[in-house]
């Protein structure tokens, strides 16, 4: 009778142990999911005001351009980019008879 009695303290003591580590756990979840939900929240308000912005943007442009073609004017045509040819190539120096290159140290700097 006494063992039965000891068994069902330990299983009430070891559940209500595992009871507290679940909701410690579960706590800790629900914050993060608050926490995830509010920079998500956050996050799409930056995302609006910078479609706003882009649309400002957007807007100034045209009628800019606009102003400039009635005054007769044209916005300047980029550039096209180009390369600049290398000064020189140079070619890969000669494995020495081991088939590896020599070893330059370099000192650091301090």
């Amino acid at each position: 009778m006494a063992e039965a009695l000891m068994l069902g303290l330990g299983v009430l003591v070891g559940g209500a142990a595992v009871g507290l580590w679940a909701r410690t756990r579960l706590q800790q979840a629900a914050a993060r999911v608050v926490h995830l939900e509010q920079s998500r929240q956050q996050e799409l308000q930056h995302v609006s005001a910078a479609r706003r912005q882009v649309e400002t943007l957007q807007k100034e442009l045209g009628e800019a351009r606009h102003l400039l073609a009635r005054r007769g004017l044209s916005l300047p045509q980029r550039a096209p980019e180009t390369l600049a040819p290398d000064a020189e190539v140079t070619q890969p120096q000669p494995l020495a008879p081991d088939g590896f290159q020599a070893t330059q140290i370099v000192p650091r700097e301090r």
